[in-house]
């Protein structure tokens, strides 16, 4: 009789995201940093996710709550641990990421494994 396999579980399945979760945690801190910087209108897709947040009773409770629902101790020294603070954040995350370049937005791991598909279908 055969024995069942078993995988080892993981949120890095496919292989989108990094194994080491401090090359991620370096990259949305650059993003975030970036930004709050950037004083620029919303794209108008942000602009009406925002809108569908904020005139949605339902959803409004439910972002707010996925935020204040973060654990509020200190992350582990050198953990690097970065957190998006409010939805307005993640808002202003989301805007920075769909209108910067994508050269210097997303991380050259994501880069290098995105482009395997694009010459090797």
């Amino acid at each position: 009789m055969n024995k069942p396999i078993h995988h080892k579980q993981s949120s890095r399945r496919g292989g989108w995201l990094p194994s080491e979760r401090a090359v991620l945690n370096t990259w949305l801190s650059n993003a975030i940093e970036q930004a709050e910087k950037k004083k620029l209108a919303f794209h108008p897709v942000v602009q009406e996710f925002q809108e569908m947040i904020e005139n949605d009773p339902v959803m409004l409770m439910y972002f707010t709550l996925m935020f204040e629902q973060q654990p509020t101790f200190a992350p582990p020294p050198n953990s690097g641990d970065v957190k998006i603070k409010n939805y307005h954040q993640m808002l202003k995350v989301i805007n920075h990421v769909l209108t910067t370049r994508r050269s210097s937005t997303l991380p050259a791991w994501w880069v290098s494994r995105s482009m395997r598909f694009w010459i090797f279908p």
